[in-house]
């Protein structure tokens, strides 16, 4: 494949602007900061003009056995979906993986082969599945404390992944809504066991304060929301 030139528009140069403000904060800007590798993906990747189609090529050599032929990933095995996600999120997250900053052996091996090191491939990857319709059944918990949950979302993460845990656009924080019940109960515990790296620390210390109970009811009400195509 030819080189793609970068895009010259102001929304671009935006995004590269922020994104270079963001790489001075804490958590997972901080480990992107520390790790020039990734933040030099990243900064590359985010300049180029995405080619969705080529990325379907990309996810269905690299990807699609785990996280499934639409990307809805595998709740029995706590894949997530990546469908619908946000793209600079998928960004930040491919970046961090393929420079070992965030720990995922699958996709480490995934990450290593031909155009997935690339910018170019982790753009048109990013921006594929950022484009694809969000699952449609994802899994659920028991459904027994969906208020607790719901008030717990708003008290500790609203503020961040928004108000219908729709994540965002401009800064990479991911859509949570729809999620695998079982991916989100996986990540809640391991955010409150100070077990994942890459993470704000509000965020671990938040969870860390909650109990057993309301890191389930957390899990179960995100995956009841709808989810709202936030990539695209």
């Amino acid at each position: 494949m030819p080189f793609r030139a970068p895009m010259e528009d102001t929304h671009v140069n935006a995004r590269l602007t922020l994104l270079a403000a963001l790489l001075g904060l804490t958590g997972v800007h901080a480990a992107a900061q520390t790790n020039p590798h990734a933040a030099a993906l990243i900064r590359d990747a985010m300049a180029l003009e995405p080619d969705a189609e080529r990325g379907a090529a990309l996810y269905r050599e690299h990807c699609s056995d785990c996280h499934g032929e639409k990307a809805w990933g595998d709740a029995a095995k706590a894949v997530p979906s990546l469908a619908g996600q946000r793209e600079f999120y998928l960004v930040t997250q491919l970046a961090a993986i393929a420079e070992l900053g965030r720990i995922a052996p699958d996709m480490h091996r995934a990450l290593q082969r031909g155009d997935l090191a690339q910018p170019q491939g982790v753009r048109d990857l990013a921006a594929y599945l950022a484009g694809e319709p969000p699952g449609r059944n994802p899994q659920h918990g028991a459904g027994r404390a969906l208020e607790a949950g719901e008030r717990a979302y708003t008290r500790g993460c609203a503020q961040c992944h928004g108000a219908r845990a729709e994540g965002s656009a401009e800064e990479p924080i991911p859509a949570l809504a729809g999620q695998h019940y079982s991916y989100l109960i996986l990540q809640l515990r391991n955010f409150s066991a100070g077990h994942r790296g890459l993470v704000e620390p509000p965020v671990l210390d938040f969870t860390a304060g909650l109990s057993p109970d309301e890191l389930e009811a957390i899990a179960d009400y995100l995956s009841r929301l709808p989810p709202a195509a936030a990539g695209r």
